[in-house]
């Protein structure tokens, strides 16, 4: 099984309602430590690129989202996008565009698979949003997760705000 196919699998089992969860065998699949010594990597968050064979990860501590390949070699490095702080959220969607959760500049920022800023997406108005958490749907749609307000806030991914 390629190693981003099974580590897709561990990641997605989970117990179906009225079954006991089943146990799910962990499988190594390769280091987030940094290429040398005096790097050092604190991933916060992945997520599978668009077509499941890049595996993107958040790294707070560089302010960088680091993009390997199915064997585990780095393929590139993007920095955060500048003013960004503390980011806790991190998606990709089919279009390759990297969606960034920012719970100090509370906003979602968007940048292209380059690294090229794009856009931000607009959130509702109000001091107190603390965006979080960040999935796409099959269709494209992009939910966030205020952890103030324990709001989801749903856009078209085409950067509109739907609810």
């Amino acid at each position: 099984m390629p190693l981003i196919a099974g580590l897709a699998a561990a990641l997605m089992a989970f117990p179906i309602r009225g079954q006991a969860a089943a146990a799910v065998q962990a499988e190594y699949l390769f280091s987030l430590r940094g290429k040398t010594k005096a790097e050092t990597i604190v991933p916060v968050e992945v997520a599978f690129g668009r077509d499941g064979k890049e595996l993107y990860a958040l790294d707070s501590a560089g302010a960088v989202v680091l993009i390997y390949g199915k064997n585990g070699s780095r393929i590139r490095t993007l920095p955060f996008p500048e003013g960004l702080r503390n980011i806790r959220g991190l998606a990709v969607d089919p279009a390759g565009r990297i969606y960034l959760a920012d719970f100090a500049t509370r906003r979602v920022a968007v940048m292209s698979a380059r690294g090229r800023r794009l856009p931000d997406l607009k959130l509702p108005e109000g001091p107190d949003r603390l965006p979080g958490k960040i999935v796409l749907d099959r269709t494209g749609n992009v939910y966030i997760a205020d952890h103030s307000r324990l709001e989801v806030y749903v856009f078209d991914g085409k950067d509109g705000f739907v609810r």
